[in-house]
């Protein structure tokens, strides 16, 4: 008799675990999905607010070299000891197109045109950043 008892309770407690583990399942996809939600919320919502900026300033080695305007529409290239980068200003936009560093990951970087965004070149040293006139 007593062993058909505790059969019954460990039952039970059995019963209500199952239960239990398909709802925090359930609450674990919810608030999973509620993240990612919040989080492209916030990054499209920070990326609509960036001002668009007016000149891309440019540093090797953290020393200022030249500003140039977004609106100065040419070719620049940008010597390095050992190498250069071409920096592409076209449409309000900045770019690297070419660079003889050995990953070339600053010109996969893409366009700039918004306030505090980089593209950085750490083989040269250079940082490229878009500001307010």
């Amino acid at each position: 008799m007593e062993k058909d008892k505790n059969k019954t309770k460990t039952d039970n407690k059995e019963a209500g675990m199952k239960g239990q583990s398909s709802i925090i399942k359930k609450a674990d996809i919810i608030m999973l999905l509620l993240l990612v939600a919040a989080g492209m919320l916030g990054y499209f919502g920070l990326k609509a607010a960036m001002k668009k900026g007016g000149s891309v300033k440019v540093s090797i080695d953290g020393k200022v070299i030249e500003t140039i305007s977004l609106d100065d529409d040419g070719e620049y290239r940008i010597e390095v000891e050992g190498g250069y980068n071409l920096l592409i200003i076209k449409d309000g936009e900045a770019y690297l197109k070419e660079a003889d560093c050995p990953d070339k990951l600053c010109v996969k970087q893409g366009h700039i045109t918004k306030e505090g965004e980089t593209i950085v070149c750490l083989p040269h040293k250079v940082i490229i950043e878009v500001i307010k006139d």
